[in-house]
Order: structure tokens, then C-alpha cells, then sequence
């Protein structure tokens, strides 16, 4: 028998891939970020679901222009970068490419990217994705709420 334990801790600035951390952003949606991988300068996290508010890469919904230049990228670096609290954006450290926020490439995911750009061979498969459950993101945590209701309704 297996058993796994979900406790609640005070972090005083040091993650442990595979932690979860929840924080409300600043229009009040509820959000979980996973720890999935540690970097010399601080701890990669993905959030668990979409956010409620969905977000084109462009405006043909396509990545015909690719990340660098896409919609998305600015918005993820400015409206939904501002909707953190300042708690979190404080503890926040920028990619190589200055960006505060991201997203995930194929290869991080997937482990493999035969539709995306050439990625270094470095870039591995984030150990957690490796369980098919964390590549699965609901749209907005409320979501999720809503469909385990419907679900487990006795619980």
C-alpha cells in the first residue's frame, strides 16, 4: 500500500520539486503553481490549471510567428505578470530572455518536440510531467472545483 501525505508548510524561500504553492492573484482568482525544476538562481514553477481568462498566441490563434514576437509573450510579461501579488513578483527572477514569465517549451512537457522550434539538448523533460495528470491543465482552478463536484459529488 502506498501512501502520500499532503502537508502544510511556511516556506522561508527554499522549494522542493513537486511542491505546490496557492496564492490569490490580484482580481481574486485562485491559483497553484507547481515546483518543477530547480535552477542555480531559484525554482521554475508552472501553474497547475489555465487561468479562467483565455489568451491567444496572436490573432490568428496560431504560432506562425513563433514565441519571441507572439501576443501571448506580452501579455504574460505585463496584464497577467501584474495580476500576481507583489509578494510573489518580489521572489521572481527573470529567464535568459528577461521574461519573468513563460511558457513551457514541448520538449519540458513532453520530453520530445517535433512540432516546436530546435530546442538545445539540455532541455529535458520536467520529472514531473513525466505522470500524465500534471500535463492535464483544467481551465481555472473553479473549473476543476466543478468537474470533481461532478465527479466525487459525495465528497
Amino acid at each position: 500500500m502506498k501512501l502520500f501525505r499532503t502537508i502544510e508548510a511556511v516556506a522561508e524561500g527554499h522549494y522542493c520539486v513537486g511542491d505546490v504553492i496557492t496564492f490569490t492573484l490580484n482580481d481574486g482568482e485562485e491559483v497553484e503553481a507547481l515546483a518543477v525544476k530547480q535552477e542555480q538562481d531559484g525554482m521554475i514553477f508552472v501553474l497547475v490549471d489555465c487561468l479562467r481568462k483565455e489568451y491567444s498566441m496572436n490573432r490568428t490563434s496560431s504560432n506562425r510567428e513563433g514565441y519571441k514576437s507572439c501576443a501571448l509573450r506580452k501579455a504574460l510579461n505585463t496584464e497577467i505578470l501584474d495580476r500576481f501579488p507583489a509578494e510573489i513578483r518580489e521572489k521572481m527572477v527573470a529567464f535568459d530572455s528577461g521574461d519573468l514569465l513563460r511558457l513551457p517549451t514541448e520538449r519540458e512537457i513532453f520530453g520530445h518536440n517535433p512540432y516546436g522550434e530546435k530546442e538545445p539538448e539540455d532541455v529535458e523533460q520536467w520529472e514531473s510531467m513525466k505522470d500524465r495528470r500534471n500535463r492535464i491543465a483544467f481551465q481555472g482552478r473553479q473549473e476543476l472545483l466543478r468537474v470533481e463536484q461532478e465527479l466525487h459529488p459525495w465528497r
